[in-house]
């Protein structure tokens, strides 16, 4: 049991040198314990008050320790930052891909009104049906299904860029 005391204190008295990398992420400046993605620059932490005189002491491991332990704290409020900026960026995301979809709804309606209304007063002319009134009755037709597959086709893409962001959003909530 003695040894193992021994160890411990030993290696407490060893210099503690933190590595510390300044990188540049998205235009921010951010301090962090591993080397950078895209380069970055480390930097030299002076050597921690235990490597000098009175090494070892009782006080000098607690300092220590707390450090550590702070340094611990401020990655993971750090951590839980940038995790409430991501899921806002989602939040975000959705709602403006819902406002997008309820544009689209507005943009449509409108849209086969004002065919409806085209094709109703074709139809009025009907009483004089020539080829060219029922060319014309047919072609507003073709216009509205193809308004209608054109909508169908954004909404789903829509709908889909929604459900995939409300799966990452659950991931992150997880």
């Amino acid at each position: 049991m003695r040894i193992v005391w021994t160890m411990a204190l030993l290696l407490a008295a060893l210099p503690v040198q933190a590595q510390v990398y300044k990188c540049t992420e998205d235009g921010r400046t951010v301090y962090q314990d591993h080397p950078c993605a895209s380069g970055g620059e480390r930097i030299e932490a002076p050597p921690s008050p235990t490597a000098g005189p009175g090494a070892g002491t009782d006080a000098d491991a607690d300092a220590a320790a707390a450090r550590a332990e702070s340094l611990k704290r401020m990655r993971e409020l750090a951590d839980e930052a940038e995790r409430a900026r991501k899921l806002r960026e989602v939040d975000q995301a959705i709602a403006r891909s819902r406002s997008r979809l309820q544009r689209l709804e507005a943009d449509h309606r409108r849209e086969l009104e004002a065919l409806d209304k085209r094709l109703k007063s074709a139809r009025g002319d009907f009483a004089q049906a020539t080829p060219e009134t029922l060319a014309r009755e047919m072609s507003i037709d073709r216009e509205r299904e193809r308004a209608i597959r054109r909508y169908d086709e954004n909404v789903k893409t829509e709908n889909k860029r929604i459900e995939e962001l409300e799966k990452q959003r659950a991931e992150m909530t997880e």
